[in-house]
């Protein structure tokens, strides 16, 4: 039997041919590896991964899910787009756009923004959008603060509009280039609750009790990270 060794990629994707094997990267980016394989594999660029236990102690309590918190809505035109807020906690964001009685053909809506993994970066979302329709798409990590957004290449809609929402899920403090999040206890209220259900957001998860400005939460999570 194949001893393995689980693997970061690091950018690598698709199928790594080694000497011992040939490797398939995995949904999380990440290789299981012949241990034969492996300083090979270190050459190419890949590092070995580590797996993170940590945990998260929420005092103030979490705002219930808000639409328009992070953005009212307005009108949609190209420019930057005031913050009318940033997140109480980090936490899981929508941007929705919609565009009226004409399709929305082209266009990106780009926001920076301070993520749950301590990444400051910018994510570029598409603004098109049918006719007589909205679209609703998560920042792909937990925002932590925003500092920009700016719309671009716009074209089409009729009185289209743009905001951003906060949703019930919580985002974890996690390190870069997490992957295989998982929570294995949760607290809300400071009474024991089942776990709750993760988000596709990096590290975020909505709690059982669903936050609604008087409650309180602790977790308990795990995750895969690259060595340094």
């Amino acid at each position: 039997m194949m001893a393995t060794v689980q693997m970061a990629g690091n950018g690598f994707g698709g199928v790594v041919k080694g000497n011992y094997g040939t490797y398939q990267s995995g949904s999380d980016g990440t290789f299981a590896v012949d241990v034969r394989d492996a300083p090979a594999m270190l050459v190419l660029g890949m590092t070995y991964v580590n797996l993170i236990t940590d945990h998260l102690n929420l005092t103030v309590a979490p705002a219930a899910a808000t639409i328009g918190a992070i953005v009212a809505s307005g009108a949609l035109s190209n420019g930057n787009v005031a913050v009318t807020a940033n997140p109480d906690v980090p936490r899981v964001v929508n941007v929705e756009v919609g565009a009226g009685t004409s399709a929305i053909t082209a266009g990106t809506v780009s926001v920076t923004y301070m993520g749950n993994d301590g990444v400051s970066a910018t994510e570029a979302l598409s603004l098109v959008t049918p006719a007589n329709a909205s679209t609703t798409q998560a920042l792909s990590r937990g925002v932590v603060t925003i500092s920009n957004i700016t719309v671009a290449g716009l074209t089409g809609g009729a009185s289209p509009w743009l905001r951003m929402s906060t949703t019930s899920a919580l985002s974890m403090p996690v390190a870069k280039g997490a992957v295989d999040f998982s929570v294995i206890r949760e607290w809300d209220s400071n009474a024991t609750a089942a776990v709750g259900t993760l988000s596709p957001v990096l590290a975020s998860i909505t709690p059982t009790n669903p936050p609604n400005a008087t409650r309180t939460y602790s977790f308990i999570y795990t995750y895969v990270m690259p060595s340094s």
